[in-house]
C-alpha cells in the first residue's frame, strides 16, 4: 500500500481463503479506516477464493461481493484463446475444489443445516440421501446420455442412413460417451462425445480412429488430421493417442455435476432441453463435416 501511494489511481485486492480481512500486524483497521475512498474510486478491497464466510471481523466495507473463482470465470466467457480459457478454467475449479467444495452459497448452506437439525427424522432423511446419492447421480447422467443419443440418432440418420450408436457411462470417468458408427461395416472410425477427467466433466467431442493408424500408417493419419483442422477450425492437442481431432463443449456445460437439477429434467422430456439441444447440435455439425472426409480418405481418394 505504501508503495501504490505514489499512483493517484491504484487498488490493492487482499486474497483470502474465505474473506478473511488481514491480520493486524500486517495492517490495522485504523490505518484501513484512513484509505477511505478518493474521488469515488475504492482503494482497497477483500476477495475470497472462492465462497465467502461471513466473519464478524470489522472487514465488511472492505469485502467485495464476488468471488476470485467468479472474477475468473468471468475472464473465461469473454475470452477467444482456447489455451488461455482452459488455463482460467483449471484455476477456477481449483478455487471452488479447494475453498468451498460446492456450488452453493454460504447462506443456503447455513439455511439447510438449520432444516434438517431441527428435527430428527430429517437427520436420518439427509444420512439416508447422502447414502444413495452416488447412485442417483449414476441414473441421471445414464438417461441423458441415453436420451441425447436418442435425439442425435434421429437428427444424423438425416444425412447417414447407416449410423449406429452406442452409450456408457461409468462414474470413474473414462468410460462415459456417446459414440456413432458411421463407417460401416468395418466401424474403423467414429464420432463421439466423451469426458477426459475422472467424472462427469471436461466434456468434448472429437474423432477416434485407431485403425487408420494401424492399417494405414503415419501419412493417412497426418492428411486425415489436417483437413478435419482445416475444415471444423478447433483443432487442439489431441487428449488420447487416436483422437484425429476434438473440441471442448461450451465451459457452462462442462461440469455435470453442478447441472444435474437441469440434466434431469431435460431426461424427462422427449425433445431435451437447452442443454441436450447443444450437444446434439455440436454434435451434428461435426459429423456432417467429419463424416464425408473420413469416409473419403478411408477409400484411399485423393
Amino acid at each position: 500500500l505504501e508503495w501504490l501511494k505514489q499512483y493517484d489511481k491504484h487498488m490493492l485486492i487482499y486474497l483470502s481463503p474465505t474473506g478473511e480481512g488481514p491480520e493486524e500486524h500486517s495492517i490495522g483497521k485504523a490505518e484501513l479506516a484512513k484509505l477511505g475512498e478518493r474521488d469515488g474510486t475504492r482503494r482497497f478491497a477483500i476477495m475470497p477464493y472462492h465462497q465467502a464466510a461471513d466473519p464478524d471481523d470489522g472487514f465488511d466495507r472492505f469485502r467485495l461481493s464476488f468471488s476470485l473463482a467468479d472474477w475468473l470465470a468471468d475472464c473465461r466467457r469473454n475470452c477467444d484463446v482456447d489455451r488461455l480459457r482452459w488455463f482460467l478454467r483449471e484455476a477456477e475449479t481449483f478455487c471452488r475444489r479447494e475453498f468451498g467444495g460446492n456450488t452453493m452459497t454460504t447462506a443456503k448452506d447455513s439455511a439447510i443445516e438449520e432444516f434438517v437439525l431441527r428435527n430428527h427424522d430429517r437427520v436420518e432423511a439427509a444420512i439416508a440421501v447422502h447414502k444413495s446419492w452416488p447412485g442417483i447421480k449414476e441414473k441421471v447422467y445414464r438417461r441423458f446420455l441415453e436420451k441425447t443419443q436418442g435425439n442425435l440418432c434421429k437428427d444424423m440418420k438425416r444425412f447417414c442412413p447407416e449410423v449406429k450408436f452406442s452409450v456408457a457411462y461409468n462414474e470413474k470417468g473414462y468410460k462415459s460417451y456417446v459414440k456413432a458408427y458411421f463407417n460401416l461395416p468395418s466401424k474403423r472410425t467414429y464420432i463421439f462425445l466423451r469426458n477426459q477427467a475422472e467424472g462427469p466433466s471436461r466434456w468434448y467431442i472429437g474423432v477416434f480412429s485407431p485403425s487408420i493408424l494401424e492399417e494405414r500408417g503415419e501419412q493417412v493419419w497426418s492428411q486425415l488430421n489436417k483437413e478435419l483442422a482445416a475444415e471444423l477450425k478447433d483443432c487442439g492437442e489431441p487428449p488420447g493417442k487416436y483422437d484425429s481431432w476434438w473440441k471442448f463443449v461450451r465451459d457452462e456445460y462442462q461440469d455435470w455435476d453442478s447441472l444435474i437439477p437441469e440434466i434431469h429434467r431435460e431426461s424427462q422430456k422427449n425433445e431435451g432441453g437447452e442443454i441436450m439441444r447443444y450437444f446434439v447440435e455440436e454434435f451434428v455439425h461435426i459429423a456432417e463435416v467429419a463424416i464425408p472426409i473420413v469416409n473419403r480418405i478411408e477409400r484411399g481418394e485423393s
